[in-house]
């Protein structure tokens, strides 16, 4: 079952991947919105401790490919560790919101789309796109 989810957002991610990083993330946040209970397994929220499965090794590998090439492109020159450092710093950012607007969160005077927009063009902007 978790194979399959990490088949369907990778597949959902390089379907994204060449509108680049913001692209990348509406992607991300539309899956989740759209497989709230999947999600929350796949990415170990409350559900994923109550209900035991893991993925096969190297099936969530897929998911993150998009996101690691489009960070390259944006920062052509930068080493490796820099690259994936960019990679978590981008996908905290992006899971994070997802995951809170799914837990029902209060948005505090503002609407989770406008707060994931404005969290896009931020990643966006310091990566000099």
């Amino acid at each position: 079952m978790l194979d399959d989810g990490f088949a369907s957002f990778a597949a959902s991610q390089q379907q994204a991947a060449a509108g680049g990083l913001e692209a990348l993330g509406r992607a991300y946040r539309t899956w989740a919105l759209e497989h709230p209970v999947l999600y929350g397994l796949m990415f170990g929220g409350a559900l994923a401790g109550q209900v035991p499965c893991r993925p096969t090794p190297g099936a969530a590998e897929p998911s993150i490919a998009p996101l690691f090439a489009a960070v390259s492109a944006a920062l052509p020159r930068a080493a490796d560790d820099e690259i994936a450092s960019m990679v978590g710093v981008v996908w905290g950012q992006v899971h994070g919101l997802v995951s809170l607007e799914l837990a029902g969160a209060p948005a505090a005077g503002w609407s989770w789309d406008a707060a994931f927009g404005a969290a896009l063009r931020q990643i966006g902007r310091s990566l000099g796109r």
